[in-house]
C-alpha cells in the first residue's frame, strides 16, 4: 500500500497525487474534511441489510494495520518509557529513532518507573527496563511476573550486561516479550525494540 498515506483524527486513506517529497507510507496527522463533504467516507449503517460503500474504507484500515504489524510491530504508535542510568547508551540509541516512535521517557528511578508503567496503558507503551538497576537481582522475575498481571497488554524489554546473549524470540512471554545484551548498537536496540512490540501484539491476541 505504498500510494497511501494514512491520515490520522477521523482517519481515513487518501490517494497521493503528483511526485511530492511528503509522499510514504508513515502515518501524519491532519485536519480532516467533514464527512459530509465526502458521503462515501460515512462507516456503515450496523442495522443495514448491506454493507454501506464505507465498509471498503475500514478493510483498507484491516490492510494497512496487518502490513504496519509485519514491518514493524506497530511501533511508530508505541509511548517508549525507558528505565535507564543517566546518559546511558542506550537513551541515546533510542532517543535516535525518534522519528519513528510516538514518544519517549527517559526515567532513572526504578519505583517511579515501576509506578508509571504499571497504571499507563499497556497496549499503547513499550516499558524498555535495565534490570541491573534493580538492587536485589532475585527480584527481578517475581517483579516481571507481577507486572504482566497488572498490565498484561504491556510491552515489556528487559536489558542487562549479565546476559549471556540477546533473545528476541517468545520463550519467555511469562515475564517478558524480548531481552537484549548489553552493550548493544544502536541497529541491535531498534531490532529489539521492533521484535518486542510485534511479540507482544501476538501475544495479547493469542490470549484473547
Amino acid at each position: 500500500m505504498d500510494d497511501f498515506n494514512f491520515r490520522n483524527d477521523e482517519q481515513f486513506y487518501h490517494l497521493d497525487e503528483g511526485n511530492s517529497e511528503e509522499m510514504n507510507a508513515r502515518p501524519v496527522k491532519v485536519n480532516t474534511f467533514s464527512g459530509h463533504a465526502m458521503p462515501w467516507l460515512r462507516k456503515p449503517d450496523p442495522v443495514a441489510p448491506t454493507p454501506a460503500l464505507g465498509s471498503i474504507t475500514d478493510q483498507l484500515f484491516e490492510d494497512y494495520d496487518a502490513r504496519i504489524r509485519i514491518r514493524d510491530g506497530a511501533l511508530w504508535s508505541r509511548h517508549v518509557f525507558v528505565l535507564c542510568r543517566d546518559n546511558a547508551p542506550i537513551e541515546r540509541h533510542i532517543r535516535a529513532m525518534s522519528e519513528n516512535l510516538c514518544s519517549i521517557t527517559i526515567c532513572g528511578l526504578v519505583e517511579s518507573a515501576l509506578r508509571y508503567v504499571r497504571g499507563c496503558d499497556g497496549s499503547r507503551t513499550l516499558f524498555v527496563m535495565d534490570i541491573d538497576m534493580i538492587k536485589d537481582i532475585g527480584q527481578t522475575v517475581p517483579l516481571l511476573l507481577a507486572l504482566r498481571l497488572i498490565n498484561p497488554e504491556l510491552a515489556t524489554l528487559i536489558l542487562s550486561r549479565k546476559f549471556h546473549h540477546t533473545d528476541l524470540t517468545r520463550d519467555r512471554t511469562l515475564i517478558t516479550d524480548g531481552s537484549l545484551k548489553l552493550p548493544a548498537s544502536e541497529h541491535q536496540v531498534a531490532a529489539a525494540l521492533n521484535a518486542t512490540a510485534a511479540n507482544a501484539e501476538e501475544r495479547v491476541e493469542s490470549e484473547m
